[in-house]
């Protein structure tokens, strides 16, 4: 039977029922007692709550009641009018929500700035809604959101799991530390040198680590120093690579640029004799080593 439409007898004292009822929320939590009013009209004789969960009906215009279980229950309102034997119904779903339990996890138990760290949701319950304090002032609404802190330091991550129903909430906090993203450069005074020549390398290092290495590329490593001279013994082209580790995992930091190393100029000549007359020519012989470009004679 169409509510909306009542039902009755036809003809001039004709009686029509409309079935009709409010009720205090449509949600609630196992437990919670719901109100449910009539507002139907026509000639009413009796009332008859059905709750679709089994329990007793209400033969009352107000009925109140608290579900046992979580679920979806179809509440129907049967009114009747005894003096011609009609009746009419109204149905109205209500979702009932079991205890809800927040937890999650994070995928790194040490966070550094710049990376992308995932908060995975383990809650327990039937959820509805999350929301996600992340501490510097970002939320999310997402069920296992992705966060990317851009400064170093102690966050209160906050997860706050809705059910279904009001009294349905539950929270859990987590600190989390996140260290500095550990980056390095070096400087270097020269990039093409002389065998033999000292050359000044020094380090820019941010954020702070727990190991500094340099590898030169001719088989020379040194540890723990931030600036330091080398000398190539040998000509060629060399990488040298600045390595710094970091607190925490995968905090690695690497820097590298090529060094040309030359074999130094070493200017030498020979002459045919040391005593020559006027006029006479004379041999001169270059014996220079190195990696001469240009040469320049000058005969005083």
């Amino acid at each position: 039977i169409d509510p909306e439409e009542g039902v009755g007898e036809a003809g001039a004292d004709e009686v029509i029922l409309y079935p009709d009822f409010t009720v205090s929320t449509t949600e609630a939590t196992v437990g919670v007692e719901i109100t449910f009013e009539d507002l139907s009209e026509g000639e009413i004789s009796t009332y008859s709550w059905d709750f679709g969960d089994g329990s007793a009906s209400v033969d009352a215009p107000t009925a109140r009641h608290a579900f046992s279980s979580p679920g979806t229950f179809s509440v129907t309102l049967t009114i009747t009018d005894d003096s011609n034997g009609t009746e009419a119904t109204k149905t109205l779903e209500i979702r009932i929500g079991g205890a809800v339990q927040a937890d999650f996890t994070v995928s790194t138990s040490t966070p550094l700035t710049g990376q992308s760290i995932v908060f995975t949701d383990e809650s327990t319950g039937s959820i509805n809604s999350y929301t996600w304090d992340f501490g510097d002032g970002s939320f999310s609404r997402e069920s296992s959101p992705e966060k990317i802190f851009e400064k170093a330091g102690r966050y209160t991550i906050t997860l706050i799991a809705r059910g279904i129903g009001e009294g349905s909430v539950a929270s859990k906090q987590v600190e989390l530390e996140v260290g500095e993203k550990i980056s390095a450069t070096y400087k270097v005074n020269q990039d093409f040198v002389g065998t033999g020549e000292q050359v000044s390398f020094e380090a820019d290092v941010n954020g702070e680590y727990t190991s500094l290495e340099w590898d030169f590329g001719d088989g020379v490593i040194i540890n723990d120093r931030e600036n330091l001279p080398h000398v190539f013994a040998l000509p060629g082209i060399y990488d040298v690579v600045l390595s710094v580790i970091g607190q925490g995992a995968d905090n690695i930091a690497t820097f590298s640029r090529s060094i040309e190393v030359i074999e130094n100029i070493s200017p030498d000549f020979t002459i045919a004799s040391e005593n020559v007359s006027i006029g006479e020519t004379i041999a001169f012989s270059n014996q220079s080593t190195g990696q001469i470009a240009s040469y320049q004679w000058s005969f005083g």
